[in-house]
């Protein structure tokens, strides 16, 4: 990743193995691996997030990107862009 993080949300998997962090101007969503702290995956969602909310049984999470008028749904475990809003 060339550009800096600028967090913009974060949340842990459902079985907290797994830590999301949203970078907001990237729209970057990044995958870590909570034990050893090592990105292994990320997911481009868009820039210009700013936030990210994760559902109760953390398979999805929606993100806010108020500059695109949009909001995105995620399939954490598909690590895709299931749908935008």
């Amino acid at each position: 990743m060339s550009e800096p993080c600028r967090p913009a949300g974060a949340g842990l998997s459902s079985n907290a193995t797994l830590i999301y962090v949203l970078c907001g101007e990237t729209g970057t969503l990044l995958y870590f691996d909570r034990a050893r702290l090592t990105l292994f995956d990320s997911l481009v969602v868009g820039g210009g997030a700013s936030g990210l909310a994760m559902t109760p049984n953390r398979h999805q999470a929606v993100v806010t990107r108020p500059r695109a008028n949009e909001v995105a749904i995620l399939d954490l475990r598909g690590r895709r862009v299931a749908d935008r809003a």
